[in-house]
């Protein structure tokens, strides 16, 4: 049960750094998506203004015509082809986003300044293809990081006031005093120039924000479902588990019933022997055949009845706490000698256990249980291994081991379901929650705590049986009185 822990509770604490990889993963598969449906408006985009282009060629200048061709058709092509190379066979790269960015804000900043130089300043400054700029800063939160988002902002502005300088710096406007002034269109306004430069990065600002809520968010809600998904992979896995030790629980009690039947004749057969007069070496030999057949059948038979269900009829029974320990430790007898495992009991002022109304099997399931529980603690440990059991006044029990302990607060969580620090495939997390659960239905109570000088206990307390019947006959009196 201790060591360094794997995988415990309800909230199931995963390996973090998986989680991050995995969430990484589909966060850049989510961008990749984004990126192939802006590819494909892109490319829609494109085919649009292309229609247009042609469509106005004849009333263009030959020089408005070659700015459309040298900035429509390459654009147009790297669309295409990125479709046909990345996003067809859905292996979107990351860069992808960046490169596509940067080839935007160029595109855009080509053709105004290709206007301005072409003779249409108007165009380059007052045509709704600067617009283009809040698109491309629209799309940045879809298919990048904050930093690339950034990024974006910090390029479009500076393409746009690059636009603005070149078309005013090459003399082909004229400038004016305020946006109010202007009435031609090769008139522009700094003002109104700046106004728009501001307002770019203030959307910007904006889009990288978003940028970012979003990235939190969506990364959030990927690492909840990664989470979500991990835990009912190992559920599922801890429940098959289970089943599977219950089928072998059930095949091995149905087991036992078939090789009690030739110990029993070998053990007869041995018997019998012993009265022939074979002499005294053979007596021996037959002695150790008759005294092992018969441990074996002994221990088959504590097998069973641990394994056998508590009945009522066993809940009416007396419960010996003292009987239940050296029970307990029969039945876990050949695990103990396999790890050479000593078990020291101590019995202390237990008057009134022998008077304690519960089940019997029950009880001895439950110490079965810790005993197992302090064994597998101590595999591999290369101190002196030792389990103590303390019955105590007050009907306390302590299970003790020179084990590891629990590590760091797992003591507070040990008894919760699927509560577990042992590897895949060798615990199921639901052995001290079954302890709990039994001393629950006896009414007891159950806490866990690290040693000092090393080591775990496990704490039984039983209820003060006697001060129950006293208390009940006590109602019983008053209530009694009460009719009369």
């Amino acid at each position: 049960m201790r060591g360094e822990p794997r995988s415990v509770e309800w909230k199931w604490k995963v390996d973090e750094s998986a989680t991050a990889d995995t969430v990484e993963a589909l966060l850049e598969a989510e961008h990749a998506r984004a990126e192939d449906r802006l590819n494909r408006a892109r490319g829609l985009v494109l085919f649009v203004l292309g229609i247009a282009a042609l469509f106005y060629a004849p009333s263009l200048t030959p020089s408005l015509v070659r700015v459309n061709a040298g900035v429509f058709a390459p654009m147009l092509a790297w669309t295409v082809f990125q479709h046909w190379r990345y996003h067809r066979q859905h292996r979107t790269p990351p860069w992808l986003a960046k490169v596509n960015a940067a080839t935007d804000l160029g595109a855009i900043t080509a053709l105004e300044i290709g206007y301005g130089l072409a003779g249409a300043p108007g165009l380059a400054l007052h045509a709704p293809i600067f617009l283009a700029y809040f698109a491309v800063l629209a799309a940045s939160p879809l298919s990048g990081s904050a930093r690339h988002s950034g990024a974006v902002t910090i390029a479009a502005v500076i393409a746009s006031a690059t636009v603005a300088l070149t078309v005013i710096l090459s003399g082909r406007v004229q400038l004016v005093a305020g946006p109010l002034a202007l009435t031609r269109t090769d008139q522009a306004s700094l003002l109104d120039e700046g106004a728009k430069v501001a307002l770019l990065g203030t959307v910007g600002a904006i889009a990288t924000y978003a940028t970012a809520w979003s990235e939190r968010t969506l990364g959030r809600a990927l690492a909840a479902q990664v989470r979500r998904d991990t835990e009912e992979r190992a559920l599922v896995e801890r429940l098959r588990e289970t089943e599977t030790l219950a089928a072998i629980g059930t095949l091995a009690a149905a087991t036992v019933h078939d090789v009690r039947n030739p110990l029993t004749s070998i053990g007869l057969q041995a018997e019998l022997l012993l009265r022939m007069p074979l002499g005294e070496e053979p007596h021996e030999e037959l002695r150790l055949i008759r005294d092992e057949a018969h441990r074996a059948q002994s221990f088959l038979s504590d097998l069973l009845t641990f394994a056998r269900t508590a009945s009522k009829d066993d809940d009416a029974r007396p419960l010996s706490i003292g009987e239940r320990v050296d029970e307990a430790v029969a039945a876990v007898r050949p695990l103990l000698n396999a790890h050479r495992i000593p078990v020291e009991i101590t019995v202390e002022d237990v008057a009134n256990a022998e008077t304690l109304p519960g089940s019997a099997v029950r009880l001895e399931r439950a110490l079965v249980n810790l005993m197992v529980n302090a064994i597998h603690a101590m595999e591999g440990q290369s101190s002196p291994k030792l389990i103590r059991i303390r019955v105590r006044a007050g009907l306390i029990i302590d299970v003790e081991d020179s084990g590891p302990g629990f590590p760091g607060d797992l003591s507070t969580r040990a008894f919760e379901r699927f509560v577990t620090t042992k590897p895949a495939g060798k615990g199921t997390g639901l052995g001290l929650w079954i302890v709990r659960q039994t001393i629950s239905s006896l009414g007891g109570l159950v806490t866990a705590q690290n040693l000092p000088e090393g080591g775990a206990r496990i704490r039984i307390e039983m209820p003060d049986y006697d001060a129950t019947r006293s208390v009940d006959a006590k109602i019983h009196v008053a209530a009694t009185a009460a009719r009369l």
